[in-house]
């Protein structure tokens, strides 16, 4: 009876307190510009990437960092590619003056 009451209360924490961080990440989606060049533009073309593979043999081809965005990769081998890597799309921003 014990196990029971304190699992209810478990699973009540987990539903009152666990939703709230899902709800406000959600919320900052609506910051985002996903119709931005950030977002839609490719910094290459199908055919400079087929070119790339192409010309780097058996070796690693590093795209990390390139946007690969709105490109058809179907029917490409990318098992010789980097592809993650942080690309940094936020603008700068000064310091906060409390900062300063």
């Amino acid at each position: 009876m014990k196990q029971n009451h304190l699992l209810s209360i478990g699973l009540g924490l987990v539903l009152a307190f666990g939703s709230a961080g899902v709800s406000q990440a959600e919320d900052l989606l609506q910051y985002l510009d996903f119709k931005s060049d950030q977002f839609t533009k490719s910094d290459m073309t199908r055919e400079d990437l087929t070119a790339a593979i192409a010309s780097g043999g058996g070796s690693v081809i590093d795209l990390s960092g390139k946007r690969l965005n709105n490109l058809d990769l179907s029917g490409l081998d990318l098992s010789k590619t980097k592809l993650e890597g942080p690309i940094s799309t936020a603008p700068t921003s000064p310091a906060p003056i409390w900062m300063a």
